[in-house]
């Protein structure tokens, strides 16, 4: 066939053949056989042995395909690489990018707590004027209804003031607390009653409370506190009714799932979570829910500072707080605890029994470099039937001491000036009089109570602005030597 194609066409026919049973392996060519006269008289067939050069050329085909395997690898092996760089990358810009929103929101909180530390000790000094001076005002107006409303109008409004500085120090991280070994579900028994009726009968609530509860170490007051703000906020969410569900549960944070919470330390945890069905929250409100003042809600409804106070308490207490929340679903937010280890005896209830004021006839000396505050507080001390006198600073006060005038009880501020703070003045009069029982006060304490080293007997801390049952009760608990160190707030 290949050399009738060769007759017929004239052309060169190539191709390869194998002997049979054989490797040898020919090229073989067909090429018409011309004569002198340039006609074809038959065809030429030659074969040429190319075995030795096809092995060659298959050895070198085996070679290029492991060495383009080879790079093939290579390539993997770098995209690879490449890939886990760019995941390392990625990695450290999301951690740098969350160490700089660390950073701001420190930077906020410094400049938040600067602002309310400025303001706070005057501010509640104002306001303690006010509370006292109206206490004892009222105590004249029992015939005067009228007079009296007026009188307790401007008590609440100086209340209130005092609210709103609790809540930019919470923020602050710089509010005073009463930290006890508490038992969450015990604890939140009362409160979740309280929660039932505040939100009304178009929310229903379900308490999901965990057994064999860790205990913690927190203000119990200010746990309370939280569940009533975070059952209001959901309240406000869910304007047509829905659902919404305590739970309490133990957690543990290992390091991994403290990393993504970058505040947040590796640990044993109490979480109290509070969800609700309501409107729920976009991704840029969740980020900036806890700044303070930052509300969605209209600026006559709401002021800012509930989620910022709940969360600056969290974070003063050695826990945090998340949201998570999705539009149109619901949102959780969940309040974190440090377990408690001690075996301290875990408090139950954070109420506080009401009883008539608490009388006496000892002498105090009381000191304030406030004289509109040290008026009103001698006012106060002198009804409960008190002897009392008054300096207004730390020096001022020594000198009363060193004349010989006998003191059962110092009542003194604990932010001073003239180089002398409460706490040092605390120290020197009991240097004099070791005897004496010592009472502080203030409204903002950047130096908290670990000045008190050296400091003998029954010490409190009564929290400005005070109000006259809690300095009757606070200088009758330390006279009658109860034990404590923090007397709180009862505005």
């Amino acid at each position: 066939a290949d050399v009738a194609t060769v007759l017929d066409t004239r052309q060169v026919v190539e191709r390869e053949v194998r002997l049979d049973q054989s490797d040898a392996i020919f090229l073989m060519r067909l090429r018409p056989y011309r004569t002198l006269e340039q006609s074809v008289a038959g065809a030429v067939i030659t074969f040429v042995d190319v075995t030795a050069r096809k092995r060659l050329q298959a050895a070198d085909e085996a070679t290029l395909r492991a060495a383009s395997r080879t790079l093939e690898r290579r390539v993997a092996d770098g995209a690879a690489e490449l890939q886990a760089a760019n995941v390392r990358l990625t990695q450290q810009i999301e951690q740098r990018q969350r160490a700089e929103d660390m950073l701001r929101q420190s930077q906020k909180l410094e400049a938040v707590g600067k602002l309310t530390g400025g303001i706070a000790h005057d501010f509640n000094n104002l306001l303690g004027v006010i509370i006292g001076n109206v206490e004892a005002l009222l105590t004249t107006l029992e015939d005067d209804p009228d007079r009296a409303e007026l009188g307790h109008e401007i008590l609440n409004s100086a209340l209130s003031g005092a609210e709103l500085t609790r809540r930019l120090l919470a923020f602050a991280r710089k509010q005073p607390l009463q930290p006890q070994v508490i038992e969450l579900n015990a604890l939140l028994s009362s409160y979740i009653a309280l929660v039932t009726r505040a939100i009304g009968d178009a929310i229903r609530v379900t308490a999901r409370l965990a057994p064999d509860m860790w205990l913690t170490r927190a203000d119990p007051s200010q746990v309370g506190d939280a569940l009533l703000n975070l059952a209001l906020n959901a309240r406000d969410a869910m304007p047509q009714g829905g659902n919404l569900t305590i739970e309490t549960a133990n957690t543990r944070l290992a390091a991994p799932d403290a990393a993504r919470h970058t505040e947040m330390t590796e640990g044993d945890y109490v979480v109290l979570a509070v969800t609700d069905t309501g409107t729920g929250m976009p991704p840029d409100v969740i980020e900036r829910a806890t700044e303070p003042f930052f509300t969605t809600k209209p600026p006559a409804v709401a002021s800012g500072l509930g989620l910022s106070m709940i969360y600056g308490f969290a974070r003063q207490s050695g826990g945090h707080l998340t949201i998570d929340s999705e539009v149109g679903v619901g949102t959780t937010v969940r309040l974190y605890l440090p377990r408690a280890l001690d075996d301290a005896v875990a408090v139950h209830d954070a109420g506080e029994a009401e009883h008539a004021d608490p009388r006496g006839s000892e002498a105090i000396l009381v000191i304030d470099d406030n004289l509109m505050l040290r008026a009103a507080t001698q006012r106060n001390l002198v009804s409960l039937g008190y002897q009392v006198t008054t300096a207004e600073s730390g020096p001022a006060a020594l000198a009363i001491l060193r004349a010989g005038i006998e003191f059962d009880l110092l009542f003194t501020d604990v932010v001073m000036p003239e180089g002398m703070s409460g706490y040092d003045l605390a120290k020197a009069a009991q240097d004099l009089r070791p005897g004496l029982k010592v009472l502080l006060t203030t409204g903002y304490d950047d130096q908290p109570p670990t000045g008190s080293v050296g400091m003998r007997g029954a010490q409190r801390l009564l929290y400005k602005p005070y109000r006259r049952a809690s300095l009757a009760r606070a200088v009758r608990a330390v006279l009658d030597g109860e034990r404590g160190t923090g007397l709180g707030t009862d505005n």
